[in-house]
């Protein structure tokens, strides 16, 4: 007997036919938005958009400002990153109903209100709102302060204002714009960002930028001259900051840091003269580090350089000039900790890598929606406003086992769920499926988010 027909009864190619009827009433794919809408309405999102932001609409208006931004921030979450893809939501029946609207503005209404930002101020008026949402999980810190400072290039494929050819790894000659970001690495959140043309250097404007970010920061964190006194204000610099600016303007304004340095003849004729080396213990390869005084040529002073060097692996970056196989990096830093604590601190910066993935892929930040300079702009901030929302919806309403899930992930488990909206008596229900797996950590969200 072929055990085959015993266990396996299902033959191949009998896939049931099943008749479509489009008759579905007050269905909505975003179940999920029932939840992300009560936190954002938590957060005061749209009144703070509106006391921050000095742009107005006529009065007979069908929708004021404050909520076409409120809708572009909404849609960002739940994974619109293009305008014309908020035509899924426009008709929705729970986020229509949520918001107490008949229907959402359409994608010409949002391209036509963003390009209402026309210069600085406008663009300041986001800034504001982004750091009023998350000066209550900054200001009362007594630990460390973080600062993560990167630049990212925005591919653009039409004639759109401000880009320019520049650097441009992935797709080389193509015009692109050039935004300087910074992150606060112990809470994961934005906290500013400047758009730029692609043609600049990394570090183009960093110093004012830096002086800036200072300045927020010390609006927002109650003790933070207390924490710069004990050092706990910090900064690390990928080596496209590698600059005499840049380390002056940290050490002025009180930062510890750890920049890259890059490796021209000078220093590495100083590398090659160390003779003390001391193991890491316990690390996954057999790494050695030392410590030297050095002083570039563009530099106004001498400095502390922590070097780190392991065997070369045979992988494509090769040796670095001597005959043992040796691999370096170099670290630059006015910090008094140990060569291997430099390292440990500075291989953290890998988080801003991912952040800023999680910004173009989570939330679009590379896709560039009108061909206005500060209509995108505006667009960077708000998807910044919304990448800083996810990350406070992690922290205080999702479980400790969930934090730093990427939006992708969390679209899919908690925001994209089929459901109904039903009436009974004067109240309104959306039904969601029995079997949904996620069930139980959706009513524990719901019961933290009530506490808010």
């Amino acid at each position: 007997m072929n055990v085959n027909t015993i266990y396996h009864k299902r033959k191949p190619d009998t896939t049931r036919n099943i008749k479509e009827e489009f008759t579905l009433k007050n269905a909505t794919v975003f179940g999920g938005y029932n939840l992300l809408a009560d936190f954002i309405k938590a957060k005061r999102v749209e009144a703070i958009l509106g006391e921050c932001i000095d742009i107005r609409k006529a009065e007979w208006s069908t929708y004021e400002f404050p909520f076409v931004l409120r809708c572009l921030i909404d849609g960002y979450i739940l994974g619109m990153d293009r305008t014309k893809h908020f035509e899924m939501l426009e008709h929705d029946n729970l986020i229509t109903e949520k918001l107490g609207i008949e229907k959402l503005p359409d994608y010409t209404i949002l391209n036509k209100d963003i390009k209402r930002f026309k210069d600085e101020t406008g663009i300041n008026g986001l800034k504001a709102a982004d750091i009023r949402l998350i000066r209550k999980k900054l200001k009362n810190k007594r630990d460390n302060v973080v600062y993560d400072f990167n630049s990212t290039v925005e591919i653009v494929y039409g004639e759109q204002e401000g880009a320019t050819c520049g650097y441009n790894p992935k797709k080389p000659g193509r015009l692109s714009l050039n935004p300087l970001m910074c992150f606060e690495a112990t809470e994961g959140l934005h906290i500013d960002s400047i758009l730029r043309s692609g043609d600049v250097h990394t570090s183009t404007g960093s110093v004012e930028f830096m002086e800036k970010v200072d300045k927020t920061m010390g609006s927002i964190v109650k003790r933070y001259k207390k924490l710069k006194g004990k050092g706990k204000v910090l900064a690390r610099f990928d080596e496209g900051f590698d600059s005499e600016e840049n380390y002056m303007e940290a050490e002025e304004l009180g930062w510890g840091y750890v920049g890259k340095v890059r490796c021209f003849d000078p220093l590495k004729l100083n590398i090659f003269g160390v003779k003390r080396w001391r193991k890491i213990i316990g690390s996954s390869r057999e790494i050695e580090v030392a410590s030297i005084t050095y002083k570039a040529g563009r530099w106004s002073k001498s400095r502390r350089v922590v070097i780190i060097r392991w065997r070369d692996d045979g992988g494509t970056q090769g040796s670095f000039f001597d005959e043992l196989n040796y691999n370096y990096v170099a670290f630059v830093t006015n910090l008094n900790w140990a060569e291997d604590d430099i390292y440990g601190f500075y291989n953290n910066r890998g988080t801003v890598e991912n952040r800023i993935k999680e910004a173009k892929y989570g939330f679009g930040i590379d896709k560039i929606p009108t061909g206005e300079f500060y209509a995108n702009y505006a667009a960077l901030q708000l998807k910044m406003i919304a990448y800083n929302l996810i990350s406070m919806f992690q922290t205080e309403v999702m479980e400790m086992g969930s934090f730093r899930m990427s939006i992708r992930s969390i679209r899919k488990m908690f925001f994209t769920i089929a459901g109904k909206l039903k009436e009974s008596g004067r109240q309104r229900i959306l039904k969601l499926a029995e079997d949904y797996l996620y069930k139980d950590r959706y009513l524990r969200m719901r019961e933290r988010l009530a506490y808010l």
